[in-house]
């Protein structure tokens, strides 16, 4: 599948994943920040585009509920802390999606459809503790700890931050190609159209 003139992987809902090595560069726990260019084929189950932590229960991820097809912001560990969205992704649209959230305030999405430009921004309430990872690895396309919720659809690119939440102004700078961009706050960068797994993280942690 093709976005922007870029090749994106295409999960196919059943058992494709991407792993990503364990990097103390995801070791944050406020001003979490992760963005996306994704399409949604089906929704089946709970899609989940990228997750970071470990089972001992830490970590933090970005999906879309199988139930209302809205993105939710999870941050799992004792106390779950998710923050959802409310509008719902169409599905076989490509969009670039974003989900923030910090220690003490609630979750943050913004989304822009790639094919019409229309931008929508939403506010998710969100409770709980957030505990950090501890040099753990991620996951793209399924949630490392289940053996089923995989995203089913195209990802194109997935970007992870430790920074203050993009205004619209910057997460559409983003979308439309700046992925490297707002370093130092540049965790990872990933661009799906090789062929490789793990995939190289373009920001050099």
């Amino acid at each position: 599948d093709v976005v922007g003139g870029l090749m994106a992987r295409d999960f196919d809902g059943v058992d494709d994943t991407i792993s990503l090595p364990a990097s103390t560069a995801y070791d944050f726990n406020n001003n979490i920040l992760i963005c996306a260019i994704v399409k949604n084929d089906a929704l089946t189950q709970s899609g989940w585009i990228a997750s970071w932590g470990s089972a001992a229960g830490r970590g933090y991820a970005l999906y879309v509920n199988a139930t209302s097809g809205v993105l939710n912001f999870a941050v799992f560990g004792g106390t779950d802390r998710t923050g959802t969205s409310t509008t719902a992704l169409s599905t076989r649209v490509w969009f670039a999606v974003m989900g923030h959230s910090l220690t003490g305030g609630d979750a943050i999405f913004r989304r822009l459809n790639l094919e019409t430009g229309v931008m929508a921004s939403q506010t998710g309430s969100a409770t709980g503790a957030i505990t950090a990872p501890t040099n753990d690895a991620g996951m793209m396309g399924r949630y490392q700890f289940s053996v089923t919720q995989f995203w089913d659809g195209p990802i194109a690119q997935v970007s992870l931050y430790n920074r203050a939440v993009f205004s619209v102004e910057e997460f559409e700078f983003w979308a439309r190609g700046a992925w490297s961009a707002y370093v130092p706050s540049l965790k990872g960068s990933w661009s799906l159209f090789g062929t490789t797994s793990p995939e190289p993280d373009w920001s050099g942690n």
